[in-house]
């Protein structure tokens, strides 16, 4: 992240005032570059998106005929028909695209993502289930903002479905990104594969698309490789594979069709040509048959250079066993018939989500039994159970724009702590996960949301840059830390009712951050404890809306405590940055926890509703109330909260570990 720079107004000769009014001029484009704070949804729309200063210029040289880095709201994609020839040989891609739209508002253009590519000019688009079709009179592309612009003859009208065709060419990409080219060795021998990565832009480099999460449609994919090769998708092949007849010089092609998938955000389709083998298996579900939609169990399968094949059994095991133990987490089902999941030679992340195709670099799925680490099979077991995480949260419901992608990260980081040590239980390893949860997770977090340089969880973003810049241990880590403390705030119970009625509520769909916090206080008001649904958003609006979290101050009087708080930064003379303002004034509303030395066995029991306390933003101190004759108290026990506790001398020397 770039950080303000201040420069001071001084005397000097002129190439002193040259090299100061520079500084100053990319310190000031620096701040522009910044995510920016959130308001509140009383104050606009979290997915709203201010137009860009100055005219956006198509490649043409003329302004480019939409304005703006989002998507107009007034086209919604339905399907994809996609058909991808790879040649793995020439590096070159043959597509074509068939993308049925439903018109929400009428228009006479249309604007969609495409990157990297060559596509060629349509002449008209379709109305579906008629002879009806509207002349392209104009196309126009921006580099800029990946676009591509549609001038229509007349007007598509509103409530109408339409049919876009278009044809596209490519080379595979040489990064790590989109519809990428990725070598290995097997021996001596280099071999190539085909693989994508998508999230979070770059599904457009592969396809024209509307590439933006909440614009959720179906695909139906089509693949050519040659006999050698296999592909992989993320549903299960539709029958088998057929001889391709499609163009000349075909000899030893085959044609690989998918089934149509469910409706799913662009960055999370997926696609591999290999030469891979696996090992597979099937889980049944943990869902009752009364209850179940569709498929009965799961085919899961792990794939790798056959070289590696014998290294991939842990990620087995580890997949088969986590995917049922989530179901009864989530309460829903695992919506695909299989899960899929490849390591790939050359891979920039730890891992990708991709729905019923996970990728992941192969140090993090590949295990040598008496040769990896147990911290390196540790980490494997995570990163698995993270990403499986992923396959409800954040795939079958997802974010409705990059501002929450926390929401995505956040909780899947908390969860694959949840899934290793259910899997940990099973297995008799002796991790103790959620202690490393506190030392890992919460305490980088926190080292990282104590500089005056941190950012709030819930910025805007708005370019494929700034959308980048927040994939940091505050989406992932400070967001599962305050989850963490969430739950055990609202209870357990509580929580795991409101996720579940939050999956089924939004399912195929998107929500914001604000979707979820209601959905568990709904659970905690049909817990019967608690009629106040706004008390969990003002509360955890504090831990999103603002940057940092506070040092809560401890004074014992006989038997009553006073609670004070201030912003902790770890320099004493710090100030928060300017570039995010805080409408709370750095306070927060703390689920302050006390146990003290005559609570039995405090280290294994649940607080009691008695030692919790909700001290708010508005409030200048908070009181709690203890026997005058215990010897000790201590504040926030366990590390639930996302909080600091500070002691007077006397009281912090009378601390000591419970027996």
């Amino acid at each position: 992240m770039y950080k303000s720079v201040g420069c001071s107004k001084v005397a000097a000769v002129c190439l002193l005032l040259l090299i100061l009014c520079s500084i100053l001029l990319i310190a000031i484009v620096a701040s522009f570059a910044r995510p920016r704070c959130i308001p509140t949804d009383d104050e606009t729309s979290d997915t709203q998106t201010p137009s860009q200063k100055g005219p956006i210029m198509g490649d043409d040289g003329r302004p480019f005929g939409w304005q703006e880095i989002r998507l107009p709201n007034d086209i919604k994609p339905l399907n994809y028909t996609l058909f991808l020839h790879p040649n793995l040989t020439t590096n070159q891609v043959l597509g074509s695209v068939e993308i049925v739209m439903n018109a929400t508002k009428s228009t006479n253009f249309i604007v969609f993502h495409a990157a990297s590519m060559n596509i060629t000019k349509p002449s008209k688009i379709d109305l579906q289930g008629s002879d009806s079709k509207i002349n392209i009179v104009k196309m126009q592309r921006t580099k800029k903002n990946e676009q591509v612009y549609l001038k229509l003859a007349s007007k598509i009208q509103q409530g109408r479905k339409y049919v876009l065709n278009l044809d596209f060419d490519y080379t595979l990409a040489d990064g790590l990104n989109g519809f990428y080219r990725s070598t290995y060795k097997v021996g001596e021998e280099e071999r190539v594969l085909a693989t994508t990565q998508f999230e979070p832009t770059d599904a457009r480099k592969a396809f024209p698309c509307f590439d933006e999460p909440n614009l959720k449609a179906t695909f139906k994919l089509t693949l050519i490789r040659e006999k050698r090769h296999i592909t992989l998708s993320n549903m299960p092949l539709l029958g088998a594979s057929t001889p391709y007849t499609g163009s000349k010089s075909t000899a030893g092609l085959v044609q690989d069709e998918y089934t149509e998938s469910v409706i799913m955000s662009t960055y999370l389709v997926a696609f591999v040509v290999c030469d891979f083998k696996n090992i597979s298996d099937r889980t049944e579900s943990a869902i009752p048959a009364q209850q179940q939609h569709g498929h009965e169990f799961v085919k899961v399968a792990v794939f790798a250079s056959e070289d590696k094949l014998s290294q991939t059994q842990l990620a087995l095991d580890v997949l088969k066993y986590t995917i049922p133990e989530y179901e009864r987490f989530f309460g829903v089902k695992y919506p695909l018939p299989k899960q899929d999941m490849i390591a790939i030679p050359d891979f920039a992340a730890g891992a990708m989500e991709n729905w019923g195709l996970i990728t992941y670099r192969q140090a993090s799925i590949l295990h040598k039994e008496n040769v990896t680490s147990d911290a390196s099979k540790q980490w494997i077991v995570q990163t698995i159970t993270h990403e499986l995480a992923h396959q409800w949260f954040g795939n079958l419901v997802t974010m409705d724009w990059w501002t929450d992608l926390w929401l995505n990260e956040g909780f899947a980081t908390y969860v694959e702590y949840i899934g290793t040590s259910k899997y940990v239980q099973n297995s008799n390893l002796g991790w103790r996960m959620m202690d490393q949860f506190v030392v890992s997770t919460m305490q980088s977090a926190m080292n990282t949301d104590s500089l005056s340089d941190s950012h709030p969880i819930l910025v805007e973003v708005r370019s494929p840059g700034e959308i980048n810049e927040i994939f940091d241990s505050i989406s992932y880590s400070k967001g599962a830390s305050i989850i963490w403390m969430l739950n055990n705030y609202v209870t357990e119970d509580v929580f795991q009712k409101g996720l579940t009625s939050y999956l089924k509520m939004y399912q195929y769909s998107n929500a914001k951050t604000a979707d979820l916090w209601n959905a568990i206080a709904n659970a905690r008001k049909d817990n019967g404890k608690h009629t106040d649904t706004n008390e969990i958003s003002d509360m955890m609006d504090t831990w999103t809306r603002q940057m940092g979290y506070p040092v809560v101050t401890m004074a014992r009087s006989g038997g009553t405590i006073t609670a004070t708080q201030k912003q902790f930064l770890i320099y004493s003379n710090g100030k928060p940055s300017d570039d995010f303002a805080s409408k709370y004034n750095y306070k927060w509303t703390i689920p302050l926890t006390v146990v003290t030395s005559s609570d039995p066995k405090p280290d294994t029991q649940r607080i009691s509703e008695s030692q919790k306390t909700l001290f708010t933003k508005d409030q200048d101190s908070a009181t709690l109330t203890i026997n005058p004759n215990v010897q000790w108290y201590k504040a926030n026990y366990k590390q639930n909260g996302f909080y600091r506790v500070n002691y007077l001398r006397p009281e912090l020397a009378a601390i000591k570990e419970p027996t």
